[in-house]
């Protein structure tokens, strides 16, 4: 592989010691991503993705600032030579954050795992919960479960009737169905400071598993209802399964349980009825990842295709679709059970 971009990146970064290797990860479904390796501490590069602008570097290296000066373990951003957090070059726009060592982990969290990363959740909630920081960067619509539903309501109403898109037609129908009969109680609750990605694969553990040390990838941070960050963990966290696998794609409200019992330990600002509506969170979360991966496998867009196991965007992103459907599904049938522990929260 040609790293000459890369490199030439490199040399504007106020790295102070000596690089000894650079090479490519190709886990980042978004920013093209390297590990730079040094004769001191180890460095993440990246190039961002497009759908990114160099304002989030703002939002990034704010955070950071607040978190790092609370002792909370967090990714830093490593200025240019000129004192930027980011450089601009035709090939893209770069930047170099600190690497954090430690174990990403794919699917779904036992127990113990799940209690530990739910109070670093919390935590990280906690922290930000009074900085009032005027977020500078945004991707569109993310979050926006109105919008992205309504975008995705037009698609299907314009997609011609073939067989490729009859599955995608009959499941789409019946998200948007389920969604517009939600009692969405979660208007009502507070904005706040959420990470806006709390994936399982964006948090490091410790290389014994045991301990959740940090949040990984802040492009998306912003200001909007912690239940959605409670229900996108709850989608990664508590499925047994890889995103993309539809056979074994199953929710365990015991690994929930414990995460929300770390959760609440150690975000002091949650109310009762924030904790009332993580349920709500959980299925807007999902329908709205549903929508999303059917809308990016109509347009054939957005990630990068993973060639060693689809063939095309299409077959991908549907894919994951459906495995997030069965999950959903699934999730309904623990439904009962995940309200009752809920209340028994509420004080």
């Amino acid at each position: 592989m040609n790293y000459s971009e890369p490199q030439k990146a490199l040399k504007f970064f106020d790295i102070k010691e000596n690089i000894i290797n650079v090479s490519r990860i190709d886990k980042g479904l978004i920013n093209e991503t390297y590990l730079v390796k040094t004769t001191g501490q180890n460095y993440l590069l990246q190039k961002l993705h497009r759908v990114l602008k160099p304002s989030v570097l703002y939002d990034i290296h704010e955070t950071t600032t607040v978190l790092h000066n609370k002792n909370i373990t967090t990714p830093l951003l490593i200025k240019t030579l000129k004192g930027e957090l980011g450089l601009n070059l035709p090939s893209g726009h770069w930047r170099v954050l600190t690497f954090i060592s430690g174990i990403c982990l794919e699917n779904g969290l036992n127990t113990k795992q799940a209690y530990s990363a739910g109070r670093l959740l919390g935590k990280f909630h906690d922290t930000l919960s009074e900085h009032n920081y005027i977020f500078k960067h945004q991707i569109k619509n993310f979050h926006n479960t109105e919008k992205i539903i309504t975008y995705f309501k037009k698609l299907l109403k314009n997609l011609p009737d073939v067989s490729r898109y009859n599955e995608i037609i009959a499941t789409g129908r019946d998200m948007i169905s389920f969604y517009e009969k939600m009692d969405k109680k979660i208007n009502s609750l507070p904005n706040r400071t959420i990470h806006g990605d709390p994936k399982i694969n964006n948090i490091v553990f410790t290389t014994d598993k045991k301990e959740a040390l940090c949040l990984l990838d802040l492009d998306t941070l912003g200001k909007n209802k912690i239940i959605l960050d409670i229900g996108d963990a709850a989608r990664t966290w508590c499925n047994d399964a890889n995103e993309d696998d539809i056979k074994n794609s199953k929710f365990n409200p015991k690994t929930l349980k414990q995460m929300v019992r770390g959760y609440a330990e150690t975000a002091s600002f949650i109310t009762n009825a924030e904790l009332k509506a993580i349920v709500e969170g959980i299925e807007t979360i999902l329908i709205e990842q549903i929508s999303r991966f059917l809308t990016d496998a109509i347009e054939e867009s957005y990630y990068t295709l993973q060639k060693e196991k689809y063939d095309s965007l299409y077959t991908q992103n549907k894919t994951k679709a459906m495995a997030q459907v069965k999950l959903f599904y699934d999730f309904q049938n623990h439904k009962p059970e995940v309200i009752q522990f809920l209340n028994s929260l509420i004080k």
